[in-house]
């Protein structure tokens, strides 16, 4: 009887382990949660610097530790304990233009200290999170495209990127477009709901962005998780598709039933068109939520739950 029941222990699918840094931001929580229901054992390192919910409402089937990815006998404990199949990082220090010297430590000595702890834990795939502002230009951007980072976030978070490729590591980094949904606080979106919610003036550049949905986003994680090696290991994530800010701002004021003043600067306008045909054939992916259902369903979380605190490395005067 023992040993009919070792066999059949022996058979079971081993339950795959995921850690994701940055667990309390935006996409990380998102990413835990999914990964929870799915029945993967995710854990989630984060310093409270930038995070969208407290410590206290972290779901219970997640393992949360407070640790800076700046700390690497912190970090390994963590990494000994776990023993992680899977690392998903999405912390970065993104908040303040002015602090470099977080922000090299965190992207730039954080990932370090990733790339080195899952090499020796023999981690079987590393997943990146990168910032389209890597690039600096008007065309279609493909991964082709010279990167031109002008802040210390995307300056640290390039170099981040290139530390990656000199790695061991099965590793894939997305330069992700806006993503937004739960727990969404940074950008146009949030801004102009909280604005339109108070009838509060706003300020609008005039600007073209690709704002992506993220169910979508959760579909393209599920698929990278499936494929077994990364031959290939950057590559551009977006919808495909370009609005102008101040479009946006007419179709959640639509969405809210409710109008407030404002004023579109006359700033030149700036266009970021992210190719993602690369990531599309190489995940067999595409996004199937347009603009207007995507900011339908998160008008309808906002209702129903709040807008956080927003964090943004570039000082907008419209967003």
């Amino acid at each position: 009887m023992m040993n009919l029941v070792l066999d059949q222990l022996l058979l079971m699918p081993k339950i795959k382990k995921i850690l994701i840094t940055g667990g309390l931001g935006c996409l990380g929580l998102n990413l835990a949660i999914h990964f929870s229901n799915k029945g993967y054992n995710v854990s989630l390192v984060d310093n409270l610097t930038t995070n969208v919910i407290s410590p206290n409402s972290i779901p219970r089937a997640l393992l949360f530790f407070f640790c800076d990815i700046q700390n690497f006998d912190q970090l390994e404990k963590i990494f000994e304990f776990i023993k992680p199949d899977f690392v998903i990082h999405s912390a970065a220090s993104y908040d303040n233009p002015k602090n470099w010297i977080r922000d090299i430590k965190t992207n730039v000595e954080g990932i370090t200290n990733l790339i080195k702890l899952s090499e020796k834990y023999y981690v079987k795939k590393f997943i990146n999170f990168q910032t389209i502002h890597c690039y600096k230009s008007k065309k279609k951007i493909d991964e082709k495209c010279d990167k031109l980072p002008l802040e210390s976030y995307p300056i640290s978070k390039v170099a981040a990127e290139e530390l990656l490729t000199i790695s061991s590591l099965n590793f894939i980094s997305l330069r992700l477009t806006i993503v937004f949904g739960p727990w969404h606080f940074n950008g146009p979106i949030p801004i102009f709901y909280k604005k339109i919610f108070k009838k509060q003036h706003c300020l609008i550049s005039q600007s073209y962005r690709d704002f992506l949905y993220m169910e979508d986003f959760l579909r393209l994680i599920d698929k990278l998780l499936e494929i077994k090696k990364y031959d290939t290991s950057i590559f551009n994530v977006s919808s495909g598709k370009l609005y102008s800010i101040v479009e946006i701002f007419n179709k959640i004021s639509k969405l809210m039933n409710k109008k407030t003043d404002f004023t579109l600067l006359k700033e030149k306008e700036t266009k970021i068109n992210i190719n993602s045909n690369k990531i599309r054939k190489f995940a067999n992916w595409m996004p199937i939520y347009n603009i207007n259902e995507g900011l339908r369903k998160q008008i309808l979380w906002f209702n129903e739950n709040f807008v956080g605190e927003s964090h943004s490395h570039n000082i907008l005067k419209n967003e």
